[in-house]
This record gives C-alpha cells, sequence and structure tokens, in this order.
C-alpha cells in the first residue's frame, strides 16, 4: 500500500478513507489484511484525482465512475455550479475593493459607509442599469459610464480615491486655502476629461452626485463635504474669471 500511495503521490490515510466509504477498495487484500491495489486501481484513483480537480464531490464522483450518473449531465451541472461560485467569488472581490478604497479614503473603518456599500452589493445589477437608463439621456449615460467605480483597481480609480483622500483630509485648511484650490484644479482637469467639456453634464453629474441616489452607486459622501467640495469649485472658477478677464480685454484668447 505505501508503494501504492507513493506511485499514485495520494496519502495513506487518503486510500484509508477512500477505501471505508468505498470509492477505491482495493482489488485484493492479504491475509493479514493488508490492501493490495492492482494497475486497474490506479486508473480508477486517476480517474477520482482528475474529478477531484474539477471540484466534484466524492458522492457523485463514485456515481460518475460506477456509471450510476449521467457523465454529461454531470458536467453540465458542475460547470454552472462551478460558474455560480465564480460570481459569487467575484462579488466579494467586489465588495472588499471597495472596502479597500473606502479605508484608504475614510483613514479609517467608516461602518456607515461599509454598511451602505453592503447594501449595494446586495441589488440587482440588471435592474438597477434599467433605472439608471430610464433616467439618464443616451449622452448622459455615456458619460457616466466613464466614471470609474469604487471597485476598479486602474489608475484612474486611484487617482479620485486619492483626490478624495486629500480633500476630507485638507478641508480643514478652508475652501480658498492654496492646497484645497491645488486639489480643486486637479479635480476639474478630470472632470473636463471624463464629460468631453461638456458644462450641461457637468452640471447634472453634480446634481446626481449631491442627490446621491444609490441606483448610481457613487461613494458616499456628508453633506456637508460636497458643500465644501461646490464652495471651493465656486472660488475656484471665479478665480478663473479673474485671470481670463485681463486677457479678454486686451482681445487675447484664453
Amino acid at each position: 500500500m505505501g508503494l501504492f500511495a507513493k506511485r499514485s503521490n495520494v496519502s495513506i490515510s487518503t486510500l484509508h478513507y477512500y477505501d471505508d466509504i468505498g470509492l477505491l477498495p482495493p482489488s485484493t487484500t492479504t491475509d493479514g489484511g493488508h490492501r493490495l491495489y492492482t494497475e486497474e486501481d490506479l486508473r480508477r484513483l486517476q480517474q477520482i484525482t482528475l474529478l477531484k480537480r474539477l471540484n466534484f464531490p466524492l458522492k457523485e464522483i463514485k456515481a460518475i465512475i460506477d456509471c450510476q450518473q449521467d457523465w454529461g449531465e454531470s458536467l453540465r451541472e458542475q460547470l454552472e455550479l462551478i460558474r455560480e461560485e465564480k460570481r459569487r467569488l467575484n462579488k466579494i472581490e467586489t465588495t472588499l475593493l471597495e472596502y479597500i478604497h473606502s479605508f484608504e479614503i475614510e483613514g479609517k473603518v467608516d461602518w456607515d459607509v461599509l454598511f451602505y456599500l453592503t447594501q449595494l452589493s446586495s441589488r440587482n445589477p440588471l435592474e438597477e442599469e434599467a433605472v439608471i437608463n430610464s433616467r439618464l439621456s443616451p449622452e448622459e449615460k455615456e458619460a457616466f459610464d466613464r466614471l470609474p467605480f469604487l471597485s476598479g483597481e486602474d489608475a484612474e480609480t486611484k487617482e479620485w480615491i486619492e483626490l478624495l483622500k486629500q480633500i476630507k483630509k485638507h478641508c480643514h485648511e478652508g475652501a480658498a486655502s492654496e492646497k484645497i484650490q491645488a486639489i480643486v484644479q486637479q479635480i476639474m482637469v478630470k472632470t473636463d476629461q471624463v464629460f468631453q467639456g461638456d458644462e450641461k453634464l457637468v452640471e447634472r453629474f453634480w446634481e446626481l452626485r449631491k442627490k446621491q441616489d444609490p441606483v448610481f452607486r457613487l461613494y458616499p459622501l456628508d453633506p456637508e463635504l460636497l458643500q465644501f467640495i461646490e464652495e471651493a469649485i465656486i472660488i475656484w472658477e471665479q478665480r478663473q474669471q479673474k485671470k481670463i478677464e485681463p486677457l479678454q480685454r486686451n482681445g487675447v484668447q484664453p
């Protein structure tokens, strides 16, 4: 038995267990009760190992090998189970990424935010997509789809996360502070890239952002912080206008 275990790369305890449940009984035993395995037994063990790699339970493996279960149907059922597990794991992966990014933004564990994100993950994405399509024009939907999602791992998403993090970190300095205005400058540049300079789309998105409708799956921000960001943007726009006016008076196109 030891040689068979070594040859098949399976532990002796596993072979004992397979024998106990009737999955792989030895072809013969010695008078002393030692199990003896044949080439046919090795073949059966290889079949068991193959099906285990496909995540079949041992009880079902026995039925398949003993021809008590339709092979094709078993494979189709197992494929669907694997796909379902894959969907479940993908959802967990998405939620974990959102939690990680939330921690980066907040600098701490904010349980209210985590509960909110968990509720979002339990919603039906197809139903939400239908609602979004009913509320947004094709142009708005196209712009909305260009926005980064909290579960993203791309550079664009990370840049937005860092900007939110910096806003929260330095908001105590005031909306007109140089640090906040520098951050707003970056936000406006990225906003212009996302919405391709369409000011109406920017205004529309900002309305949606302030309403914080969960159907749009936007990161939850405190109303006070949203008001602070809006104030900082107004100050930035006023400063930009002051820079442009002298150029216009001199006939120079900004």
